[in-house]
């Protein structure tokens, strides 16, 4: 018999997805809000966003067939329920009926089968499609039913279903406008439609009074790219606009003391680490690498540069991802590091540095971080230079802008090597998906994005790694990914600093207003409280 799993009634979803006025509480009113961002907002085709805040803003216009729901689960969104056959290999979809995108056309099956032709285009050639690949075929059974061929058993995918390249907009518009103009117009069947577009400006939409759900509380909302953070901040203090996202904590005292606004933080996924290419012969000892983890303060780097919106590590991915396991207290251990490295040959030498038995002196580390990606990243960057140097190792470190240090990283040619370019590489990873398996994926060196640990050579979770994304009970994925993040733990593959929380200012009056650990921001619910 079939694995089944119905999401969530047809009652339930419009409290979900609509939202309602809590108990007690007086009628809204309507009315437009601004919200300022400091990224550019140049498509909102799906596979083309490049920014999970321009993708939060592009979901109350296209909606998917699920999507991830304020308490961090997969809920129900065009899709109502689904069954996974006994094998794992075939997926159906029941779809939501009575729903019509913006231009009137109907949502149904063959709508979904449009958007996945769209989606597997290969004279499109998106990258980001890598992300459903496990899907071989899909056909509709009937006009509210499609089918998902797998070339593989995959128990995540409803989480990956709720990834940016799985939206689903309107086929009469994608016919008419392709995959470039769809960036520029994306009609889709969310709560609200677009009204205006000025590319790296503004965006306006309006409220969708056809939409199936609950009415939106707002009439309309504009989002604005305000870059400069200092701006940004400066226009939510003059009341020229109700949000202003992100803000860093350096103005959290001038924000809270402005009468009206407020400095808000929510939970993060975003870890901030210090990736280790194990690939170099000195670093492939997890003697060494456990020294360098025991050598690191956290909490005084915490305290130092983000007090009050970091959280520290207890794992290798985030807290907020579906099965999440707290494996491991990286708490400062000096004494233990010191007795470490002497196991693995290493002691300190003339001047402090790390020399073998022969006195031939530990090689110079290139260690490159980044500034302006996670809050206090370049300091805390820093600290871990200091604090690992003070262990003895000789470090090179240099501050790359965050793009350069992408493409640093992804030189497989220069790094995944025994003699690497570079040793030591500052990243952050959030979780668009929610779900541990998406972050182990970059920690899979059998993955062509595992340059994002700086070439991790180990294979001890692999075993579990794919039973977390071959089984469709969660049960069972839930005990597959607490053994890989255990047995990645005990690696030491990377140097985990912390999670940095999500860090805004916001106008007193306006409520409702949530947001997803991976920094998406939810206004479909929100109103102002006059």
């Amino acid at each position: 018999m079939a694995w089944t799993r119905t999401l969530l009634s047809l009652a339930l979803t419009g409290l979900l997805l609509g939202g309602q006025l809590p108990a007690g509480s007086a009628a809204p009113s309507s009315g437009t809000i601004t919200i300022a961002i400091g990224v550019s907002i140049d498509t909102m085709n799906g596979p083309l966003i490049s920014s999970t805040v321009v993708l939060g803003l592009t979901r109350h216009m296209v909606q998917g067939l699920f999507r991830m729901g304020r308490n961090r689960k997969v809920e129900p969104e065009l899709a109502e329920s689904y069954s996974v056959s006994p094998d794992g290999r075939i997926w159906t979809l029941r779809l939501r009926r009575g729903v019509k995108f913006h231009d009137g056309t109907p949502f149904d099956a063959e709508a979904v089968i449009a958007n996945l032709n769209h989606l597997f285009d290969k004279k499109l050639a998106y990258s980001r499609a890598n992300l459903l690949n496990m899907i071989a075929s899909w056909k509709a059974l009937d006009p509210y039913t499609v089918e998902l061929r797998l070339n593989k058993p995959f128990g995540a995918l409803a989480a990956h279903l709720t990834y940016q390249s799985a939206l689903i907009y309107s086929p009469t518009a994608l016919a008419k406008f392709g995959p470039q103009g769809i960036g520029q117009n994306p009609i889709g069947t969310g709560p609200f439609r677009l009204e205006q577009f000025i590319p790296d400006q503004r965006v306006i939409m309006v409220r969708n009074r056809e939409y199936w759900g609950a009415q939106p509380r707002l009439d309309r909302i504009s989002w604005v790219t305000i870059r400069d953070e200092g701006s940004r901040v400066a226009a939510l203090q003059a009341g020229e606009v109700n949000v202003a996202i992100p803000v860093t904590p350096k103005f959290r005292r001038s924000i809270d003391e402005r009468r009206g606004i407020t400095f808000k933080v929510d939970p993060g996924s975003r870890l901030l680490y210090i990736a280790i290419n194990t690939y170099f012969p000195p670093l492939a000892d997890v003697r060494v690498r456990e020294a360098m983890t025991l050598g690191i303060d956290r909490q005084q780097i915490v305290n130092a540069f983000v007090p009050g919106v970091a959280r520290l590590p207890t794992s290798v991915f985030a807290s907020g991802a579906f099965g999440f396991a707290p494996v491991y207290n990286y708490a400062l251990n000096p004494t233990k590091a010191k007795q470490l490295l002497a196991e693995a040959g290493w002691t300190r030498g003339p001047g402090g540095r790390l020399v073998d038995a022969k006195g031939t002196p530990f090689p110079r580390l290139n260690m490159i971080a980044f500034r302006g990606r996670v809050a206090g990243d370049l300091e805390a960057g820093q600290a871990v230079h200091a604090q690992l140097s003070d262990l003895g190792f000789d470090i090179q470190f240099r501050e790359l802008e965050f793009t350069a240090v992408i493409a640093e990283l992804r030189d497989e040619a220069a790094n995944r090597t025994s003699q690497p370019r570079t040793h030591l590489g500052m990243f952050s990873l959030g979780n668009s998906l929610g779900d541990g398996s998406f972050s182990l994926d970059f920690y899979d060196d059998r993955s062509k994005v595992n340059w994002a640990v700086l070439y991790y050579a180990g294979n001890s979770a692999w075993r579990d790694i794919d039973v977390a994304w071959r089984e469709v009970d969660p049960q069972k994925r839930e005990a597959a990914l607490a053994a890989a993040q255990k047995k990645l733990a005990a690696d030491h593959f990377f140097l985990p600093l912390y999670e940095a929380k999500q860090t805004y200012g916001i106008d007193t009056r306006l409520r409702g207003v949530w947001s997803l650990p991976n920094e998406v921001y939810w206004f479909g619910d929100a109103w102002i409280q006059e």
